[in-house]
Protein backbone atom coordinates (compact mmCIF):
# COMPACT_ATOMS: atom_id res chain seq x y z
CA UNK A 1 0.00 0.00 0.00
CA UNK A 2 1.02 3.63 -0.34
CA UNK A 3 2.28 3.87 3.00
CA UNK A 4 4.26 1.22 3.30
CA UNK A 5 5.52 1.84 -0.08
CA UNK A 6 6.38 5.94 1.25
CA UNK A 7 7.72 3.86 4.41
CA UNK A 8 10.44 1.93 2.45
CA UNK A 9 11.29 4.85 0.00
CA UNK A 10 12.41 7.32 2.73
CA UNK A 11 14.29 4.11 3.92
CA UNK A 12 16.08 4.08 0.68
CA UNK A 13 16.73 7.62 0.30
CA UNK A 14 18.33 7.79 3.57
CA UNK A 15 20.62 5.10 3.11
CA UNK A 16 21.60 6.32 -0.25
CA UNK A 17 22.48 9.94 1.53
CA UNK A 18 24.45 8.33 3.69
CA UNK A 19 26.62 7.15 0.73
CA UNK A 20 26.32 9.96 -1.64
CA UNK A 21 26.90 12.78 1.06
CA UNK A 22 28.26 11.48 4.32
CA UNK A 23 29.60 13.70 6.53
CA UNK A 24 31.32 16.47 5.40
CA UNK A 25 29.16 16.81 1.97
CA UNK A 26 26.92 19.87 1.86
CA UNK A 27 23.11 18.47 1.93
CA UNK A 28 21.49 18.70 -1.75
CA UNK A 29 25.16 18.28 -3.00
CA UNK A 30 23.64 15.49 -5.34
CA UNK A 31 20.74 14.60 -4.02
CA UNK A 32 17.57 17.45 -3.77
CA UNK A 33 14.31 17.11 -2.45
CA UNK A 34 11.64 19.15 -2.96
CA UNK A 35 8.59 20.19 0.38
CA UNK A 36 6.30 18.94 -2.59
CA UNK A 37 7.75 15.73 -1.90
CA UNK A 38 9.67 15.67 -5.27
CA UNK A 39 13.09 14.12 -5.57
CA UNK A 40 15.67 13.86 -8.50
CA UNK A 41 19.32 13.70 -8.46
CA UNK A 42 21.46 17.03 -8.93
CA UNK A 43 22.90 17.00 -12.80
CA UNK A 44 24.57 20.02 -11.89
CA UNK A 45 26.81 18.65 -9.27
CA UNK A 46 30.25 17.41 -9.63
CA UNK A 47 30.18 13.89 -10.96
CA UNK A 48 31.14 12.02 -13.50
CA UNK A 49 28.54 9.16 -14.63
CA UNK A 50 29.91 6.18 -17.30
CA UNK A 51 26.38 5.76 -19.72
CA UNK A 52 26.43 9.47 -19.95
CA UNK A 53 30.21 9.58 -20.47
CA UNK A 54 29.79 6.65 -22.81
CA UNK A 55 27.13 8.68 -24.85
CA UNK A 56 28.66 11.50 -24.92
CA UNK A 57 31.72 9.47 -26.46
CA UNK A 58 30.34 7.80 -28.99
CA UNK A 59 27.96 10.41 -30.79
CA UNK A 60 30.51 12.54 -31.09
CA UNK A 61 32.67 9.49 -32.68
CA UNK A 62 29.74 8.72 -34.77
CA UNK A 63 28.11 11.74 -36.17
CA UNK A 64 31.48 13.43 -36.68
CA UNK A 65 32.72 12.72 -40.68
CA UNK A 66 35.13 10.02 -40.86
CA UNK A 67 37.33 13.09 -42.87
CA UNK A 68 37.00 15.40 -39.74
CA UNK A 69 37.80 13.35 -37.11
CA UNK A 70 40.88 13.36 -34.98
CA UNK A 71 42.63 10.36 -32.98
CA UNK A 72 41.75 12.33 -29.85
CA UNK A 73 38.37 11.08 -30.51
CA UNK A 74 38.65 7.60 -31.06
CA UNK A 75 40.99 7.32 -28.13
CA UNK A 76 38.59 9.26 -25.89
CA UNK A 77 35.50 6.44 -27.36
CA UNK A 78 37.82 3.72 -26.77
CA UNK A 79 38.99 4.60 -22.78
CA UNK A 80 35.56 4.74 -22.31
CA UNK A 81 34.25 2.29 -24.19
CA UNK A 82 36.43 -0.06 -21.87
CA UNK A 83 35.04 1.19 -18.48
CA UNK A 84 31.51 0.85 -19.76
CA UNK A 85 31.88 -3.23 -21.28
CA UNK A 86 29.21 -4.49 -19.41
CA UNK A 87 25.64 -4.50 -20.39
CA UNK A 88 23.73 -1.67 -17.95
CA UNK A 89 22.97 -2.92 -14.45
CA UNK A 90 23.71 -6.14 -15.45
CA UNK A 91 22.44 -8.70 -13.41
CA UNK A 92 19.32 -6.59 -12.76
CA UNK A 93 16.13 -7.60 -14.67
CA UNK A 94 13.67 -5.10 -15.52
CA UNK A 95 11.46 -4.58 -19.00
CA UNK A 96 12.55 -1.14 -19.21
CA UNK A 97 16.61 -2.22 -19.44
CA UNK A 98 15.87 -4.63 -22.30
CA UNK A 99 15.44 -1.60 -24.81
CA UNK A 100 17.95 0.23 -22.92
CA UNK A 101 20.66 -2.18 -23.27
CA UNK A 102 19.90 -2.76 -26.86
CA UNK A 103 20.35 1.60 -27.16
CA UNK A 104 23.59 1.70 -25.64
CA UNK A 105 24.69 -1.72 -27.58
CA UNK A 106 23.89 -0.48 -30.92
CA UNK A 107 25.56 2.64 -30.26
CA UNK A 108 28.89 1.14 -29.06
CA UNK A 109 29.14 -1.26 -32.24
CA UNK A 110 28.34 1.86 -34.15
CA UNK A 111 30.76 4.07 -32.19
CA UNK A 112 33.60 0.65 -32.82
CA UNK A 113 32.63 0.21 -35.96
CA UNK A 114 33.69 3.83 -36.95
CA UNK A 115 36.92 3.33 -35.15
CA UNK A 116 37.48 0.50 -37.37
CA UNK A 117 37.04 2.83 -40.61
CA UNK A 118 39.31 5.53 -38.57
CA UNK A 119 42.25 3.29 -38.15
CA UNK A 120 41.77 1.02 -41.62
CA UNK A 121 42.37 4.87 -43.60
CA UNK A 122 45.04 5.43 -41.04
CA UNK A 123 46.66 2.35 -42.00
CA UNK A 124 47.04 1.12 -38.75
CA UNK A 125 45.85 -2.63 -39.08
CA UNK A 126 46.07 -3.42 -35.66
CA UNK A 127 43.62 -1.11 -33.95
CA UNK A 128 41.36 -1.62 -36.49
CA UNK A 129 41.06 -5.26 -36.58
CA UNK A 130 40.74 -5.03 -31.96
CA UNK A 131 37.90 -2.81 -33.05
CA UNK A 132 36.21 -5.18 -35.42
CA UNK A 133 36.86 -8.36 -33.04
CA UNK A 134 35.28 -6.02 -30.02
CA UNK A 135 32.12 -6.13 -32.00
CA UNK A 136 32.14 -9.74 -33.13
CA UNK A 137 32.75 -10.16 -29.72
CA UNK A 138 29.23 -9.10 -28.79
CA UNK A 139 27.87 -9.97 -32.24
CA UNK A 140 28.95 -12.33 -33.85
CA UNK A 141 27.06 -12.60 -36.44
CA UNK A 142 27.84 -8.90 -38.30
CA UNK A 143 28.60 -9.76 -41.82
CA UNK A 144 29.60 -6.53 -42.79
CA UNK A 145 32.29 -6.32 -39.90
CA UNK A 146 33.62 -9.60 -41.09
CA UNK A 147 34.07 -8.61 -44.42
CA UNK A 148 35.82 -5.32 -43.33
CA UNK A 149 38.45 -7.87 -41.16
CA UNK A 150 39.05 -10.14 -44.18
CA UNK A 151 39.79 -6.85 -46.54
CA UNK A 152 42.24 -5.68 -43.57
CA UNK A 153 43.63 -8.66 -43.08
CA UNK A 154 43.92 -9.24 -46.92
CA UNK A 155 45.72 -5.42 -47.43
CA UNK A 156 48.62 -6.63 -44.58
CA UNK A 157 49.17 -10.09 -46.42
CA UNK A 158 48.00 -12.23 -43.77
CA UNK A 159 46.36 -14.57 -45.86
CA UNK A 160 45.90 -17.36 -42.96
CA UNK A 161 43.82 -15.10 -40.83
CA UNK A 162 41.86 -13.59 -43.53
CA UNK A 163 40.84 -16.97 -44.54
CA UNK A 164 40.43 -17.94 -41.19
CA UNK A 165 37.84 -14.79 -40.78
CA UNK A 166 36.24 -15.93 -44.08
CA UNK A 167 35.80 -19.47 -42.36
CA UNK A 168 34.67 -18.39 -39.19
CA UNK A 169 32.02 -16.05 -40.86
CA UNK A 170 30.56 -18.81 -43.21
CA UNK A 171 30.10 -21.33 -39.99
CA UNK A 172 27.93 -18.59 -38.49
CA UNK A 173 25.87 -17.54 -40.73
CA UNK A 174 25.37 -21.58 -42.23
CA UNK A 175 25.18 -22.76 -39.00
CA UNK A 176 23.14 -20.09 -36.85
CA UNK A 177 20.95 -18.45 -40.03
CA UNK A 178 21.05 -21.43 -42.63
CA UNK A 179 22.55 -18.85 -45.10
CA UNK A 180 25.61 -18.37 -47.41
CA UNK A 181 27.72 -15.44 -47.67
CA UNK A 182 26.79 -12.48 -49.68
CA UNK A 183 28.71 -11.90 -52.78
CA UNK A 184 30.38 -9.01 -51.50
CA UNK A 185 32.13 -10.90 -48.61
CA UNK A 186 32.43 -13.80 -51.70
CA UNK A 187 34.63 -10.95 -53.29
CA UNK A 188 36.42 -10.27 -50.44
CA UNK A 189 37.70 -13.67 -49.77
CA UNK A 190 38.58 -14.00 -53.55
CA UNK A 191 41.55 -11.22 -52.41
CA UNK A 192 43.07 -14.02 -50.53
CA UNK A 193 44.84 -15.44 -52.92
CA UNK A 194 45.70 -12.75 -54.83
CA UNK A 195 48.42 -11.93 -51.51
CA UNK A 196 51.99 -12.19 -51.52
CA UNK A 197 53.47 -15.52 -50.84
CA UNK A 198 50.39 -17.76 -51.97
CA UNK A 199 53.08 -20.17 -53.60
CA UNK A 200 54.75 -20.85 -50.40
CA UNK A 201 51.52 -21.31 -48.56
CA UNK A 202 49.11 -24.57 -48.22
CA UNK A 203 45.56 -24.21 -49.49
CA UNK A 204 43.51 -22.73 -47.13
CA UNK A 205 40.00 -23.52 -48.40
CA UNK A 206 38.31 -26.90 -48.85
CA UNK A 207 36.33 -28.35 -51.50
CA UNK A 208 32.89 -27.67 -49.84
CA UNK A 209 34.16 -24.13 -49.59
CA UNK A 210 34.78 -23.30 -52.21
CA UNK A 211 31.58 -25.08 -53.61
CA UNK A 212 29.60 -23.16 -51.40
CA UNK A 213 31.18 -19.79 -53.25
CA UNK A 214 30.31 -20.96 -56.28
CA UNK A 215 26.99 -21.41 -55.32
CA UNK A 216 26.59 -18.22 -53.51
CA UNK A 217 27.45 -16.41 -56.93
CA UNK A 218 25.36 -18.41 -58.59
CA UNK A 219 22.20 -17.69 -56.28
CA UNK A 220 23.08 -13.82 -56.39
CA UNK A 221 23.69 -13.77 -60.13
CA UNK A 222 20.04 -15.97 -60.53
CA UNK A 223 18.60 -12.80 -58.39
CA UNK A 224 20.17 -10.49 -60.71
CA UNK A 225 18.74 -12.18 -64.12
CA UNK A 226 15.25 -12.65 -62.32
CA UNK A 227 15.59 -8.93 -61.35
CA UNK A 228 16.42 -7.95 -65.46
CA UNK A 229 13.86 -10.11 -66.62
CA UNK A 230 10.99 -8.35 -64.43
CA UNK A 231 12.37 -4.76 -65.88
CA UNK A 232 11.95 -5.90 -68.92
CA UNK A 233 8.46 -7.43 -68.95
Amino acid sequence: DEACARNRLSTRLWRLKRVLEPSGVDPGSYLIASRQGYVGFNSGSDHWLDVDAFEHAASELVETPLGDLRRSTVESFEHVAAICCCDLLEGVDLPWLVIERERLSQLGAAGNLRALDWYAQAEEPELAIAAGQRILRRDPLREDVHRKLIRIFCSCNQRANAARQFEECRSLLREELGVLPLPETVAAAAGISRTTNVSASPPLMEVETALELIESAAHSLGLVVEELDSLVR
